[in-house]
């Protein structure tokens, strides 16, 4: 291709008009390429998201079923997060030491 047929190329309107339509359609629209793929990124996030609460809330119903019906479920409960203790047991109570800085 020689340099006549190079420079009427560039000359041309259809190219720039061509060139303009895609940069319109694909950054500078709304709804342009550009935002379409960050809303599906999104989306994945999203669905990423969605998956692991539903295994969060299928993970509290079971622990609720067995608070509601499993007596050493309810008794470990009561003991971890209450302090509760059978008459004539005693509740040792430790704490960690706090080690001060680089001592």
């Amino acid at each position: 291709m020689d340099f006549r047929r190079k420079w009427r190329w560039i000359r041309s309107p259809y190219v720039w008009v061509t060139i303009g339509a895609v940069v319109w359609i694909g950054f500078l629209d709304a709804h342009s390429w550009w935002q379409q793929q960050r809303l599906a990124q999104r989306l994945r996030q999203m669905e990423a998201q969605y998956k692991f609460y539903e295994a969060q809330i299928q993970a509290l119903r079971a622990e609720e079923e067995a608070l509601l019906n499993d007596p050493y479920t309810q008794e470990y409960h009561a003991r971890k997060h209450y302090w509760v203790k059978r008459p004539g047991e005693r509740i040792f109570l430790l704490r960690r030491r706090l080690e001060k800085g680089g001592e």
